[in-house]
């Protein structure tokens, strides 16, 4: 029942009329380029891991002065 329903405002508005007209869009199109980047291939996430160690024997334990320069932490 709610697909007939969706079905039907759609048509009536023009979203899914039967004849669309390939090429226009409701903007005058201003790109000039276009960068397109597949990048396949690449390592998983899970082999870029960066083991640290030292984060558990730092954890809970203040930043340096060096690294905070005055600023409040939240």
């Amino acid at each position: 029942m709610g697909t007939v329903a969706v079905a039907s405002l759609l048509t009536q508005d023009g979203f899914a009329s039967s004849n669309p007209q390939p090429g226009r869009t409701h903007f005058v199109p201003t790109a000039k380029r276009v960068i397109y980047l597949f990048q396949s291939g690449g390592p998983s996430h899970l082999d870029l891991l960066d083991h640290k160690p030292e984060l558990k024997r730092l954890h809970g334990s203040e930043l340096p002065d060096s690294i905070r320069q005055g600023q409040r932490l939240t």
